[in-house]
């Protein structure tokens, strides 16, 4: 297997990365975390001051030790009853509870999602360092298996500012109710 060193832009981050090609031309990206946790900064145009708690990016990392990041996300225990209707503990809030963990230990996440046609909704799981997990599910998700309309992404956030952002204009959903789920279950929250 050959590897090189490449440069790799994920927004407005660099990553310092190893790209590793081997026989098959498969590519394997080994990167480091382009943030500490703590680091990310708030932004000054939130849709409403105060609907992410403060130090939201700046809490304790939960992962256990000697475990990798796919044996943690991969083996977290399942939280509440899902509501597939929309709102609530739904894919959109398991999704920010795990960005919400993952990025406090370093990891680069990224909101990855399925914007739904007019009256239908749509679906959002994540890309965490490069790789998707569907997180309504707790599993990593192999595209090459999975149903590709599925997951077909149009829309992405950095962190649940943008997503927040993002929701705040559509006036079908509230930010709070479609990404809080430290309102939903507080006791997660620590």
């Amino acid at each position: 297997m050959k590897r090189v060193p490449a440069l790799i832009t994920a927004g407005l981050a660099l990553i310092i990365s190893t790209v590793a090609c081997d026989d098959s031309a498969r590519v394997v990206f080994t990167a480091t975390p382009v943030h500490t946790p703590g680091s990310i900064p708030v932004p000054t145009d939130t849709p409403t001051p105060g609907l992410v708690p403060a130090g939201y990016y700046d809490r304790p990392c939960q992962q256990p030790e000697n475990t990798t990041l796919r044996e943690w996300l991969g083996d977290l225990p399942w939280y509440g009853e899902i509501n597939v209707s929309g709102g609530g503990w739904d894919c959109s809030q398991i999704s920010a509870y795990v960005e919400w963990l993952a990025e406090n230990c370093g990891y680069s996440v990224v909101f990855t999602g399925r914007k739904g046609a007019a009256g239908s909704s749509g679906h959002v799981w994540l890309t965490v360092e490069g790789d998707p997990y569907e997180a309504s599910g707790l599993y990593w998700i192999d595209y090459d298996t999975a149903d590709p309309g599925y997951y077909e992404a149009n829309v992405w956030f950095e962190n649940i500012y943008e997503a927040m952002k993002y929701t705040g204009n559509n006036e079908t959903l509230t930010a709070a109710g479609e990404w809080g789920w430290y309102v939903t279950y507080p006791e997660l929250y620590k």
